[in-house]
């Protein structure tokens, strides 16, 4: 659930300047526009440590009034996973950049980002493996290596995490600015 109002919160952060017509005065002032877009990436990170400290904050109250912590596991395996954590959101973040900004579509950027919180992204993912199977053979699952299904898996390889993250961001973030900085703003 958290995720799921976080990406909703950052789906209404991206569309904002456009929705309310900020972007022509922002992005006529850089020499690219796809600066903005970077700009708003970037903030999603601290917007995303944000949501998280606060779910940290509000689990912790809610199980002190309920029982005792018990500390089962080291302090830096906790900030290990917390990292890879955030991070893997992060690359979700790209996706959703590059839908709603560069295509300019809150709707499905709102639509997005409920999948990925509510953990229905496999049903897509199960969607594309069946239709490259032809392609790539029988034992083609793509779920294995994408940011949702990475972060939820336990443990947490740091490995995989950084690859997925890295790339996946890179695949939708690039594209973003790109195409954002050929694209005539409205």
């Amino acid at each position: 659930m958290n995720l799921m109002l976080a990406l909703l919160s950052l789906c209404w952060f991206f569309y904002a300047d456009m929705e309310n017509g900020y972007i022509k005065n922002i992005a006529g002032q850089m020499p690219m526009k796809g600066f903005t877009v970077l700009s708003k990436f970037i903030a999603a990170g601290v917007h995303n440590i944000i949501f998280a400290a606060a779910g940290i904050i509000g689990n912790l109250i809610g199980t002190l009034l309920v029982w005792p912590i018990i500390m089962d596991v080291s302090v830096p395996e906790l900030f290990r996973v917390l990292f890879l954590r955030l991070l893997l959101v992060h690359s979700i973040c790209a996706t959703l950049l590059l839908v709603v900004t560069t295509f300019r579509s809150k709707a499905f950027g709102m639509v997005l980002a409920v999948l990925y919180g509510l953990g229905l992204t496999g049903l897509i993912y199960a969607g594309i493996n069946e239709g490259i199977k032809p392609l790539f053979g029988r034992a083609t699952d793509i779920a294995k290596f994408m940011p949702d299904t990475v972060m939820g898996e336990d443990p947490l390889d740091t490995v995989k995490s950084l690859a997925v993250a890295l790339i996946w961001g890179a695949v939708f973030l690039i594209p973003a600015i790109r195409i954002f900085d050929r694209k005539d703003v409205k």
